[in-house]
């Protein structure tokens, strides 16, 4: 008896309870899938009309953007009058969604450690961050500028965090000739395959018996034969953006994405996907078959024209034939086992194929089944509000949305105003009644019978210049509203930086909590050390994993005043002074140089920034090609971009040796040799002289220097 005892109904049970032997309930949970379509009616419909302002869609729309008669429909104010696309939202979302991208990509990623005791792994953590963004989760900017699409049209974004951990197989094809004399004549006289498949087996580990012996057999029919030769291993973290309302589904009553019981995710794979699925994932092959033969190509509803590619010509309404595709249901729950311990469990389904299609010969209505197995305890979704207009999720309000009403006053204005310029190269033409000139055009000749004036143009209403005032009037009101710089808002600068930095800051805050749950994805899941590159540190970085509980806060910094070429000037102009202030060596002069690069231009400064190392190995070897010369008697200078501090230490080195080989002979030749003791000692004041004007001097000049004893005083 279930410890549960309230817990009798199937529907409760599917949808609170672990499943027990049998399996989850797909009959109860694909009701549950299609009530909670029909409860999301409303706001699906609200994501149409915020599709068809943005792409500026509507029904009657001709190529020539004119209006015509369709259907019965006579055109106002005339057939042919102007019917123009004015995509003034579509204008707001691309400029916050670009302004996003451009934080993102130049904001510093830090991470600080919960605990504040460990400064030299969170600096290590940092830069694993850093690499995972730019080169380990590789669709990270792409499926961000898709989220932040969503985000600013529909006022929600929603992204998942997973993790990929796969062997992708190659196969490469075996000649017999490759193989030794003795081998091949074993393979042709086909004595004992078994043996033979046994020693191809140390070589390719991974091989099956059976198939080993299938490759023997194929050399030795055909002289060639296909095995696997290399194997490509995923793992890593991902991420996917899903549109809320037509990828992805929770209850219509969530405040908290984490708290709902239940989220449905949506995708459509073709047959080769789907058995794909099967090895990688351990999907029921059965069960795939079955979709793939009688479930493929189904037509949907509810997913609206971002499902299509053709979405220029088709009406947010029209239904979407998913040819060759076969639609997947996620089901992710939160579920309370017979102990009371609750888990996220995923369950994958198709909605049309219950527990009664079980009679077909299908081992089991779904693919998959189990407990999630993240240790963040967590579901694998974070999701974002443009605006919190209450703590209903649903309750959104995006740019498609609010800039509508703009949007349609600019396309009143701009139509009336190309309906008046038509009117104006060629107004309604006055003649009597039943004398139409036969032919009107410019050097046309009329005759006429009577008062040539019987035939004029009609009077045009004058329409001033308030049409253009009216319709700059709408765009500095929506690029106020909206936080948009432009030559309409210069008056509102301050206020409208002030939004931009808070569009920023939510945006960024977005990309830290996916982060997030990416960096706790590859400490449960990722390898045990690795090896990698990051863009700004010069030298090559090593991973370990430490312990998998350890935490750290993720923060992204960026200023919009950054996006100013003349203001990163001035901070680094500033942060220069600084450094000519700094008599303690409190400030690192290459990681200064690095910072500056960076933000002048990253890809420039990958170029001629070297590691350390490197750096230091050049001009080790520089000085002591130096020192070589002068003891052959030639007086060489130092370079400008010397590094004298490293060339000195050359130099002591040179002169004392070490303790394995002192340097007796050059201190011998320091004490004989006159010139080429003056040579070496001109070199090292060169070097010293080198290094006070890189701090003493500069800063000289912006103190002042110590007063002079001028007249004697």
């Amino acid at each position: 008896m279930s410890a549960f005892s309230t817990v009798d109904d199937p529907r409760d049970a599917a949808l609170e309870l672990v499943p027990g032997r049998v399996g989850p309930n797909i009959t109860e949970l694909a009701g549950e899938f299609y009530r909670a379509l029909s409860s999301l009616e409303g706001y699906v419909s609200q994501l149409d009309e915020n599709s068809d302002t943005r792409r500026c869609l509507w029904a009657g729309q001709s190529p020539d953007n004119r209006k015509h008669a369709s259907s019965g429909v006579t055109p106002q104010p005339w057939e042919g009058a102007a019917d123009n696309k004015v995509y003034y939202a579509d204008e707001m979302i691309d400029t916050h969604v670009s302004l996003l991208m451009t934080a993102l990509r130049r904001a510093t990623l830090t991470a600080f450690p919960v605990e504040g005791n460990d400064i030299e792994r969170a600096s290590l953590i940092t830069n694993v961050m850093k690499w995972m963004v730019n080169s380990n989760i590789k669709e990270f900017y792409d499926e961000m500028e898709l989220a932040y699409n969503h985000f600013f049209q529909d006022a929600i974004a929603c992204v998942g965090i997973f993790y990929d951990k796969r062997v992708e197989q190659t196969t490469t094809t075996l000649q017999i000739q490759q193989f030794p004399e003795e081998t091949r004549m074993d393979i042709m006289e086909g004595l004992d395959d078994e043996a033979l498949a046994q020693d191809m087996r140390q070589s390719v580990p991974d091989l099956k018996q059976s198939d080993a012996v299938k490759v023997i057999v194929s050399l030795r029919e055909t002289g060639e034969a296909d095995v696997p030769f290399q194997r490509r291993m995923v793992d890593r973290p991902v991420i996917r953006t899903f549109q809320v309302g037509r990828e992805i589904f929770f209850p219509l009553h969530t405040t908290d994405i984490q708290k709902a019981p239940w989220i449905f995710q949506v995708e459509y794979l073709s047959p080769q996907e789907l058995r794909c699925k099967v090895y990688d994932e351990d999907w029921d092959s059965g069960w795939v078959e079955y979709l793939i033969a009688n479930l493929k190509g189904q037509t949907d509803t509810f997913l609206g024209t971002t499902q299509t590619v053709n979405q220029e010509f088709l009406s947010s309404r029209e239904l979407l034939e998913k040819d060759g595709l076969v639609k997947i249901v996620h089901v992710y729950q939160r579920l309370t086992s017979e102990s009371g311990v609750p888990g996220i469990y995923l369950t994958t389904m198709h909605p049309d194929f219950t527990d009664e299609s079980v009679a077909n010969g299908v081992k089991q209505p779904y693919a998959k089944s189990s407990l999630l197995g993240y240790q963040h305890g967590e579901y694998p979704f974070k999701i974002k509000r443009l605006k919190a207009l209450s703590k209903n999720l649903y309750d959104v309000r995006g740019y498609a949305q609010t800039g509508k009403a703009l949007q349609d006053q600019l396309k009143v204005e701009l139509d009336a105003s190309a309906d008046a310029s038509s009117l104006s190269t060629l107004p309604p033409l006055m003649h009597p009644y039943g004398r139409e000139p036969t032919e009107w055009g410019p050097f046309v000749f009329q005759a006429y019978w009577q008062d040539p004036r019987e035939y004029q143009f009609a009077d045009i209403p004058d329409q001033g210049t308030h049409t253009v005032d009216v319709r700059n009037e709408i765009r500095r009101q929506g690029d106020r509203y909206f936080g948009r710089m432009s030559e309409n808002t210069r008056d509102s600068q301050q206020e409208i930086q002030i939004k931009q930095q808070a569009i920023i800051d939510k945006g960024l805050s977005f990309a830290v909590d996916i982060l997030d749950h990416a960096f706790t994805l590859f400490q449960q899941f990722g390898p045990e050390n690795v090896k990698f590159s990051v863009f700004g540190v010069p030298d090559p970085q090593v991973y370990e994993q430490g312990d998998p509980h350890e935490r750290f806060d993720f923060y992204f910094n960026y200023n919009q005043l950054e996006a100013d070429p003349a203001h990163v000037e001035k901070i680094i102009q500033g942060f220069t002074h600084l450094k000519q202030l700094d008599d303690s060596g409190t400030m690192d002069t290459a990681r200064l140089l690095q910072v500056a690069g960076e933000k002048l231009d990253p890809v420039i400064a990958r170029r001629i920034f070297i590691p350390a190392e490197q750096a230091q190995e050049k001009e080790v070897k520089r000085e002591r090609e130096a020192l070589a010369q002068i003891a052959a008697g030639m007086d060489v200078n130092i370079d400008t971009d010397a590094a004298s501090e490293v060339a000195i230490q050359v130099i002591q080195q040179y002169l004392q040796g070490s303790e394995d080989i002192p340097a007796t002979d050059v201190q011998e030749r320091m004490q004989n040799d006159e010139p080429f003791r003056q040579r070496i000692e001109k070199r090292m004041k060169m070097h010293q002289h080198q290094i006070e004007q890189r701090t003493t001097n500069p800063q000289a000049g912006v103190l002042g220097g110590r007063p002079s004893n001028m007249g004697g005083q």
